[in-house]
C-alpha cells in the first residue's frame, strides 16, 4: 500500500474518532427506509418495518399488481423489493405452519426430479413460497450432515476406546 494513502486513511480515522469524541457526529435517523440520496434511494438493504408492511398490504389490497406504481408509494423501496416481500412473506394464503413429513418427502421427490428449481418445486407445496421451499431443503441437508459428522465422530470415539483400551481418549 501507498504510504501516502496509509496516511490519508489514518488522517481521516483521526479526524473520525476526534469528532467523535467531542459529541460531533451525525445523529441515527428513526427510521432509514424514508433516507433518501441526491440520485436516488439509498442502495443498502434494510428489512421492511411494520408500517411499510401495512401499507403494502393496503395497495395490493386495492387491486392493483402494477409493482412499479406500488413502488412509488413506498418511500426507499423499488418494486422488486415490493413484489418479493409480498410474494414471498405477506401473500394471505402463505402457510407459516410446521412442515409436514409428507411435504418433506414432496420436496424431496421434486428437487430430485427438478433440482434447485425452487419456485417450480413450490408449485407442487400449497401455501409455501420458493423462498421456504429452499430455506427447508437447506435446513434437511444441514441436518442431514450435522447427523452424518456426529455419527463420524462417534464411531472415531469408539474406534480409538476400543484401540488403546481407554474411555477417556477423544479424538
Amino acid at each position: 500500500m501507498n504510504s501516502w494513502k496509509l496516511v490519508s486513511i489514518l488522517g481521516s480515522l483521526l479526524v473520525a474518532c476526534c469528532n467523535y469524541s467531542q459529541g460531533m457526529f451525525p445523529p441515527f435517523p428513526e427510521n432509514p427506509s424514508n433516507q433518501q440520496r441526491e440520485d436516488g434511494p439509498l442502495r443498502h438493504r434494510k428489512p421492511f418495518y411494520p408500517k411499510e408492511d401495512e401499507r403494502l398490504r393496503a395497495l395490493v389490497g386495492e387491486g392493483t399488481n402494477d409493482w412499479r406504481a406500488i413502488a412509488q408509494q413506498m418511500p426507499g423501496r423499488n418494486a422488486r423489493q415490493c413484489r418479493e416481500r409480498w410474494t414471498q412473506y405477506l401473500v394471505p394464503d402463505r402457510t407459516q405452519s410446521p412442515w409436514t413429513l409428507t411435504e418433506e418427502q414432496i420436496l424431496l421427490a421434486k428437487y430430485r426430479e427438478f433440482g434447485a428449481k425452487w419456485i417450480e418445486i413450490s408449485q407442487f407445496l400449497q401455501g409455501r413460497s420458493a423462498n421456504d421451499v429452499k430455506y427447508r431443503f437447506l435446513r434437511i441437508r444441514l441436518d442431514a450432515n450435522a447427523r452424518n459428522e456426529w455419527r463420524y465422530r462417534v464411531a472415531c470415539l469408539d474406534d480409538n476406546r476400543s484401540r488403546k483400551g481407554n474411555s477417556d481418549t477423544v479424538p
